[in-house]
């Protein structure tokens, strides 16, 4: 049984492809999408665009009782039934999946689920996350180039893992190198690690109460930065989640922090830290 998309389009209020419509008519695209289970017997096809809502079982394939017949749900109706399943409603906020999903595989998810609830606008928010490639090859175990998080645990740290993600931007494509990657984050994570260290101390030291805490200029220049890198942070932030260039605001604050703690420390100010 398929979902017919010319079907679909005619009907008010209803378009194909929102997310990639640069895509429709890729028979590539489409035979990736779909794969060779469409190739059945009595295909009910009325274009190559249309999509298998449930597939009709093979002998000694898996299958479930339906009206339809033996067989099994095509693989985009998984995902918005699963959807249904949980959720109960016509919108949902947020969906995600890899940038390799877009089309046709969350593409069609939107055109049956928007057929079903009679909707124009099922989800608010897609999040299509970059491939991760090792050594230049994206990540599978096909290619035996396949690594669990786990296994890296067992030598780098949270932390340590943690920005290696935030020094990539999380829609676009990860190159990952063994040798050098986790380096890098290594390195970040030992200098947040250091400045902080390095600040706990210095704050430990002031009394409050007997400190002179009338900003100089010196003062109000490191105040006014700290004021600037928020701002900017804020602006990376909201900028398609920028963590990369939030790590270099951070970086540069805490350099010109670590040149103001170089002063005396009668001119400290333990509050300003």
């Amino acid at each position: 049984m398929y979902f017919s998309i010319d079907s679909f389009k005619s009907q008010p209020n209803h378009s194909y492809a929102k997310l990639d419509p640069s895509k429709v008519g890729d028979e590539d695209a489409l035979k990736e999408g779909e794969g060779v289970l469409t190739e059945v017997e009595g295909d009910e096809k009325r274009s190559k665009q249309d999509f298998a809502l449930w597939k009709k079982s093979k002998p000694n394939e898996p299958f479930w009782e339906s009206p339809w017949g033996k067989g099994r749900p095509g693989w985009h109706i998984e995902c918005s039934a699963m959807i249904h399943s949980v959720f109960m409603t016509n919108d949902i906020d947020i969906h995600s999946g890899g940038v390799d999903l877009k089309f046709p595989h969350h593409d069609n998810e939107i055109a049956q689920a928007e057929a079903f609830y009679n909707t124009d606008s099922w989800v608010k928010y897609w999040l299509h996350i970059g491939h991760l490639n090792i050594k230049g090859q994206k990540m599978s175990k096909s290619l035996k180039n396949f690594s669990t998080i786990k296994e890296y645990l067992s030598e780098y740290n949270h932390r340590e893992l943690r920005f290696l993600f935030l020094m990539n931007q999380w829609d676009t494509k990860m190159n990952f190198n063994p040798e050098t990657s986790l380096e890098e984050a290594r390195s970040k994570d030992k200098e947040f690690k250091n400045f902080f260290r390095t600040m706990k101390a210095i704050i430990k030291e002031f009394d409050i109460k007997t400190h002179d805490y009338k900003y100089n200029e010196r003062d109000s220049q490191l105040m006014d930065a700290f004021i600037e890198k928020k701002k900017q942070i804020h602006h990376h932030l909201c900028n398609n989640f920028n963590t990369s260039s939030t790590l270099l605001e951070l970086s540069s604050l805490a350099s010109l922090t670590s040149i103001y703690i170089g002063l005396e420390n009668k001119e400290i100010k333990s509050p300003l830290l």
